[in-house]
């Protein structure tokens, strides 16, 4: 069973976030945040097993938050889900061990594929973007 925390400041787009992931098996919770400042507020309850993260927030930058998690003894997966999919933001987040990184508007749909794959190696450590190519 999966936790899942969306950080996206757009409302429609969590929202339909949100959908797609609650119609998979496995989740056990959705959290979202629209802000640097709300997910960190979460985070400070408790680490989801994933997140999915937006680089440009209202109040700071998700590549910082990206930072952030990744110096966790246990940091979540994390997919970077962006309209800025530019190559020096992909490199600088797969870089900083992003699991995934996304364009918003060409590949929204592999979103449960991915959740999914988190969710059969759940035990093992076979999650870089290179072992799911």
């Amino acid at each position: 069973m999966l936790q899942i925390c969306i950080v996206d400041d757009s409302r429609p787009i969590r929202e339909r976030l949100v959908a797609l992931v609650l119609a998979l098996p496995g989740i056990r919770n959705v959290t979202e945040a629209a802000s640097v400042e709300q997910a960190e507020a979460l985070f400070r309850e408790g680490l989801p097993d994933v997140v999915i993260l937006d680089i440009r927030l209202p109040d700071g930058s998700g590549i910082t938050l990206l930072e952030e998690l990744m110096r966790q003894e246990r940091p979540p997966k994390v997919i970077v889900f962006t309209d800025f999919a530019y190559p020096q933001y992909r490199a600088r987040c797969l870089e900083l061990g992003a699991h995934r990184f996304l364009e918003k508007s060409t590949e929204f749909q592999q979103i449960p594929g991915i959740i999914a794959q988190i969710l059969e190696g759940a035990g093992s450590h076979c999650t870089t973007e290179a072992s799911l190519r």
